[in-house]
């Protein structure tokens, strides 16, 4: 059925990026700066792919499914930084409650609906999941990210 071939290419592409988020996380878990360059690296890529094919072709409502989907699959990378981060004595936050505010964001701004949103407030963006990782970002530069990460 109609709803069947919709599910099976909603399944496949959140296999897909479930793939990318780990690989993220594996590789950058140990310097939460790195990890939150490469998820911001990520999601330059993703927002105008996702716009592309969710904006404008697809009901609110399943755009609005596919972020919530999309929150579910970053929390738990998150979260995992966000521990280390506490482990460390450098999260002054509640892990949980940390990881799924910065996970909100994060996701929000980069799926949002209008048109280039999440490249036009990046920086600033960047700076305020910075503060509430507890990660020094006074300068406003990106860290260059490495190539193995792209």
């Amino acid at each position: 059925t109609k709803d069947d071939v919709f599910e099976n290419a909603l399944a496949l592409y959140f296999e897909n990026q479930e793939k990318a988020l780990t690989e993220i996380t594996e590789k950058t878990k140990k310097d939460a700066s790195l990890f939150l360059e490469a998820l911001f690296t990520y999601f330059e890529k993703e927002a105008p792919a996702f716009a592309k094919t969710f904006n404008k072709n697809v009901h609110w409502t399943i755009r609005f499914a596919v972020r919530t989907k999309f929150v579910e699959l970053v929390r738990p990378h998150m979260e995992e930084v966000v521990s280390i981060l506490a482990s460390d004595s450098r999260m002054p936050y509640a892990v949980a409650v940390t990881a799924k505010t910065a996970s909100d964001m994060l996701v929000g701004a980069a799926l949002e609906s209008e048109n280039g949103y999440f490249a036009k407030n990046k920086e600033e963006l960047h700076r305020i999941l910075s503060h509430i990782l507890g990660l020094d970002r006074a300068s406003g530069r990106r860290r260059e990210i490495p190539s193995f990460l792209l």
